[in-house]
C-alpha cells in the first residue's frame, strides 16, 4: 500500500492522474502529463519511469512497483532504497549470515602432499623448451660480452685533435 501512495504522489506531482488497481502497485496513466508523448506516437517501455521532482528525480520500477528518491551528485545518479528493498536486503543478509555448520576435529582427513613427477614423465615437449631455455642463455651471454667490449675498451684519441 505504501507503494500504491508513493506512486500516487509521483503522478500528482509529475502532472498526471493515476488509477491504482486493486491495491497492487499497477498504475496507469490516463491524463497526460507535460512529459506525454503526442497520440500515437509509441512509448519506449522500460523498467524504470523517471520523473522530476522537488530535490531530485522520483524514479519508478514498472515491474515492482516501488518507488526510489534519486540525486543528481558530480554527475552521478545515486537512489536510496525504498523501505520494501532494504527490508529484503536485510532479511536476506540474516538469512546468509546464520550459523555455519562446523565440521568437528578428526572427522575429515587431510589430503596428503602432492609428489613432484617421476623424472621419466619429461616429455619432448619439456625437453625441447629447455633447449630453448638454454639457448636464449647463450644468446643474452654474448650479448653481455659485447656490452662489457664496449665498457671496457676506451676509444683511442685521435692525435689530430684539438
Amino acid at each position: 500500500m505504501k507503494t500504491a501512495i508513493a506512486i500516487l504522489i509521483l503522478a500528482l506531482l509529475g502532472g498526471a492522474t493515476l488509477v491504482v488497481v486493486g491495491g497492487a502497485a499497477m498504475a496507469q496513466s490516463i491524463v497526460p502529463g507535460p512529459n506525454a508523448a503526442p497520440a500515437g506516437a509509441s512509448t519506449p517501455s522500460g523498467r524504470f519511469e523517471m520523473q522530476p521532482v522537488e530535490g531530485g528525480i522520483a524514479r519508478l520500477d514498472t515491474m515492482t512497483g516501488e518507488v526510489s528518491f534519486c540525486r543528481l551528485e558530480a554527475s552521478r545518479m545515486t537512489c536510496q532504497q525504498s523501505e520494501e528493498d532494504r527490508e529484503r536486503l536485510e532479511a536476506r543478509i540474516r538469512e546468509l549470515s546464520g550459523p555455519v555448520a562446523v565440521v568437528p576435529e578428526g572427522r575429515v582427513t587431510p589430503l596428503a602432499p602432492r609428489a613432484a613427477p617421476p623424472a621419466s614423465d619429461r616429455t619432448a615437449e619439456d625437453e625441447e623448451i629447455d633447449r630453448a631455455i638454454d639457448r636464449m642463455k647463450q644468446v643474452f651471454r654474448a650479448f653481455r660480452d659485447i656490452a662489457r667490449e664496449f665498457e671496457e675498451a676506451p676509444e683511442p684519441a685521435d692525435p689530430n685533435r684539438t
